[in-house]
């Protein structure tokens, strides 16, 4: 039987996690003198532990507790530490006063449609007096041009401070790019012309970190000079070394829908690969004196380059540290403990940057491997077998079974689908994705003989070709990616619970675990009704931030009406409207692919300037035109009067035939007209909402 004492690791980081965890999400913070008292404390137990006069066993529980409060500590005050806008030398604190920075590039630029994006370290605020020190992390969008195209890792800018805070979502339900800018110490950002910056002289390079662009660089060439076709190409670049820039976005949805778009992203798989394969390719040295120190080196060594060579990008640099701690352990002689080596390779990442652990990556890597890790073995006894082709197809059955079972709640929570066929699209692609890797890797280091080079070009090519063209077919099999319903971080909670419990009686067979797994079970479906009951009970009226669009959604309980009022319903909108509803579980009466008009209701004193809708209790009032009205009569009662369409009028002419809460305007006005309608209502005291600056407008009714 297990005891916790087994994994010391395990008990320091889930202490840490709490502090944490604490910290980013509650305003507790632990002040500063506390974690040395604490330290003192602990270190004064460890020297008392070795007096024999002092019998410390009798204490054992409350001698727990104060390590674990220490690491709970430690963890709270790390965190704060780490998140630079409590610090007053943020540059965010600095803008109001600054008028240029100095910027260094931290990463190489990353080419969009119509700008190069570039991540930045700030280093000093810049007035019309003096330059002063300061610091973070920023993403500025260049507009492409000549100049803009030869900039490099390591050059230095000077930018007109043009940075501005990440905008809040302006939808329901849209992702949260403040938030996920925010867990990456990111608070503002900036577009800039070409008169907006200024290269300087001189360069500030990381040793480590230019080798390691340069080496991307040197296989990013290799794959797209020997693999002809440009998708191809793509894929490989994603599969061998984890840069996805290239990839397309309709490829990326084939990969996700089949369930397979992990082989897309270097990761632990890929390291592992790598591992497995050194450890063949080195047997010999187990039979050599130190061969095993030799072995360990060389593996080690090997490991890190790959690493460098993906850009150090953040999953493969956790899988590496991991892999690290077992190669070290073997050769030390230690007996490693998995759940020990993921503790502490997870504690050592976190010491470095506490807010990765809301990286998704993060958190669904080391999942899977815990899956792997507790479930793989019991999976795998379930299909006695003897051929050797059957037990390689189902060693993969029971990896990727465990590791889904073990990732269902987070990808439930973050994604909201269940690729159907994973298994299936597992079987193929996870060996040919091995395949790839080592051609590849062959590819980047053979590179300088052409004819060879070739050769693995066009072989690769063919594979990734075969393998797109299977994994388009599963995505177009019925029913290929189940979507799910929106679940709370409670649920959540409950949903892991259900996992581990279910799945600990199975491999004990201990029935009150099944008890308190079925207990939970049931506590999650009465949240996910209670959750349903509130939906049908909804009835909201919502002006949507499109781009240039006035779009109008009736929602009662699971229907929605959606209208149209003016402009063009984007490609990008569509697919949000789609997404917004599902998670909802909406079902549009009338589809924003139709982009059908809004049907006028005409009240007789106006002819043509004004429509009237009437949503249960809510009366909506919407001008679009210039406003040419019949001779007052008496006030018309709404409870929101919308402006759309950009109409030329002034708002002294609208507003006395109206009594009315609200004023709204949607995106389809100009800017220009909107802000002579701002000062025209405050000048008259109503209130107002643009939605182009304060994002959707939703009424609840």
């Amino acid at each position: 039987m297990n005891h916790w004492s087994e994994y010391p690791f395990v008990r320091i980081l889930f202490a840490f996690l709490a502090g944490l965890l604490t910290c980013i999400f509650s305003p507790v913070h632990f002040p500063d003198w506390l974690l040395p008292v604490m330290v003192l404390l602990v270190l004064f137990i460890h020297i008392s532990s070795r007096s024999k006069t002092i019998r410390l066993y009798k204490y054992a529980a409350f001698i727990g507790c104060i390590f674990q409060l220490t690491a709970f500590v430690f963890g709270n005050v790390l965190t704060h530490h780490k998140i630079d806008q409590h610090d007053s030398d943020q540059f965010v604190y600095k803008s109001p006063k600054a008028g240029f920075f100095v910027v260094k590039i931290t990463e190489p630029p990353i080419e969009k449609e119509k700008t190069y994006k570039i991540l930045v370290s700030v280093s000093q605020a810049v007035d019309s007096v003096s330059a002063t020190p300061t610091f973070g992390r920023s993403i500025l969008y260049l507009k492409k041009d000549s100049a803009s195209a030869h900039l490099h890792y390591g050059d230095l800018l000077m930018v007109r401070n043009n940075f501005q805070s990440v905008a809040q979502p302006s939808n329901p339900d849209q992702f949260d790019y403040k938030k996920y800018l925010w867990y990456r110490e990111i608070y503002a950002t900036a577009f800039l012309n070409r008169e907006d910056w200024h290269l300087l002289t001189g360069k500030s390079v990381n040793p480590l970190f230019q080798f390691t662009f340069l080496l991307r660089d040197f296989s990013i060439k290799a794959l797209q000079n020997y693999i002809p076709s440009e998708r191809e190409a793509a894929v490989a670049e994603a599969l061998v070394i984890g840069f996805r820039d290239h990839m397309s976005m309709e490829t990326t949805q084939s990969y996700t829908a089949a369930g397979v778009v992990h082989v897309l992203a270097v990761s632990g798989l890929h390291v592992a690969i790598v591992f497995a394969l050194l450890h063949q390719l080195l047997f010999f040295l187990n039979r050599k004196k130190h061969g095993k120190l030799i072995q360990a080196i060389i593996i080690l060594a090997a490991i890190w380059i790959f690493t460098m060579v993906t850009g150090l990008s953040g999953s493969v640099v956790r899988a590496s540290t991991m892999f690290s701690f077992i190669t070290i352990g073997k050769n030390m002689k230690r007996p490693v403990n998995l759940f020990n080596i993921l503790a502490c390779s997870a504690m050592v990442i976190l010491l470095i940057d506490p807010l990765l652990v809301m990286d998704v990556g993060f958190q669904l890597s080391y999942l899977a491997v815990l899956g792997i890790g507790t479930l793989n073995n019991y999976i795998d006894r379930w299909l006695p077998r003897e051929n050797k082709i059957v037990d390689y197809l189902w060693k993969m059955v029971a990896m990727s079974l465990a590791a889904q079972i073990a990732t269902l709640p987070l990808t439930t929570y973050y994604f909201h689908q269940f690729p159907a066929y994973f298994l299936f699209a597992n079987i193929v692609v996870i060996p040919i994705a091995g395949i790839l890797l080592y051609l590849g890797i062959t590819l980047i280091a053979l590179q300088f003989i052409s004819p060879l080079a070739t050769l693995l070009g066009k072989a690769i090519n063919l594979i990734t070709y075969l393998m797109n063209e299977f994994i388009e077919h599963i995505q177009k099999l019925p029913a290929a990616s189940i979507h799910l319903p929106e679940i709370s971080l409670l649920q959540l909670l409950l949903f892991g619970a259900v996992i581990i419990l279910i799945s600990r009686f199975f491999i004990t067979g201990a029935k009150k675990l099944f008890f308190a797994g079925m207990i939970c079970t049931l506590l999650f479906i009465t949240f996910h009704c209670v959750n349903v009951c509130e939906l049908l009970q909804q009835k909201t009226f919502t002006v949507y931030d499109f781009r240039k669009a006035g779009v109008l959604e009736f929602r009662s309980g699971n229907s929605a009406e959606l209208y149209k009022c003016a402009g063009i319903i984007s490609t990008q909108d569509s697919a949000y409207l789609e997404q917004h509803w599902r998670l909802s579980n909406i079902v549009p009466i009338v589809n924003a692919d139709q982009k059908k008009d809004f049907k006028k209701k005409l009240h007789p004193q106006f002819s043509n300037c004004c429509s009237f809708v009437q949503f249960y209790n809510y009366r909506l009032a919407i001008v679009n035109s210039p406003f040419q009205v019949q001779p007052k009569t008496k006030k018309i009662k709404v409870n929101a009067l919308l402006i759309s369409g950009n109409p030329s009028l002034h708002l002294k002419d609208v507003l006395p035939y109206f009594e009315t809460a609200h004023i709204i305007f949607d995106t389809s006005n100009s800017p220009y007209h909107v802000n002579k309608w701002k000062e025209e209502a405050s000048q008259l005291g109503f209130a107002i909402h643009d939605v182009a600056t304060e994002g959707a407008f939703v009424q609840h009714i």
